[in-house]
């Protein structure tokens, strides 16, 4: 999470009334604290109202944290829904589409859920059309929709930390700088080295 984002208001959750809002609890394993943030949108933006609860083991909510800030802190929800709709594109699934055939192989992207607990608990707020095209992408690579969300932004950001130019940061200074952080995060084996372009991968 990013409190210094100029759209984020830390609130009260009773007088949070904002649809875009980002809820993070850290279980006893880590520092126990609990806050919401509530994320007005931009002008010109629809507000979402599909709410998913999502548990994350304390490395998978490191990766996710630690992109954000490389990417100059935008929030874990745009994050996580730009990821969806890029995993679920690249499975052939988009609006107007017939379903796309078998995999050749398991989505190799599920998250792995061990004995360790999953002491993070985050809810994201996505739109409606991407939350449709995360049920069917869920559906089709037979997992749940959280474990899809989280499953294709760990992957996502792999494919960054290994392709992103950053050929739009302000200098080319800091595009280099923002390719070092992602550069730096490290990703468990199964989100890296993979093809962009093959469903099976």
């Amino acid at each position: 999470m990013n409190p210094s984002d100029p759209y984020l208001k830390v609130s009260s959750p009773r007088r949070s009334t904002s649809l875009w809002t980002i809820a993070a609890v850290r279980g006893p394993a880590m520092e126990r604290r609990s806050r919401t943030i509530s994320r007005y949108p931009p002008a010109g933006t629809v507000a979402s109202d599909w709410v998913k609860s999502l548990r994350l083991h304390p490395l998978e909510d490191k990766i996710i944290d630690s992109a954000c800030a490389a990417l100059r802190g935008i929030d874990r929800a745009t994050l996580m829904s730009e990821a969806s709709l890029f995993e679920a594109a690249r499975l052939g699934i988009h609006h107007g589409a017939s379903a796309p055939p078998p995999l050749r192989s398991a989505w190799p992207y599920v998250p792995e859920r061990g004995e360790e607990p999953t002491s993070v608990r985050l809810s994201i707020t996505l739109s409606l059309a991407t939350a449709e095209l995360v049920t069917r992408a869920a559906e089709y690579v037979g997992t749940s929709e959280p474990l899809f969300i989280i499953g294709a932004t760990l992957a996502y950001v792999g494919r960054l930390k290994a392709q992103f130019q950053a050929i739009h940061a302000d200098t080319p200074a800091e595009g280099e700088r923002i390719r070092k952080k992602l550069a730096a995060i490290r990703l468990p084996s199964q989100y890296l080295g993979r093809a962009s372009g093959s469903p099976a991968a």
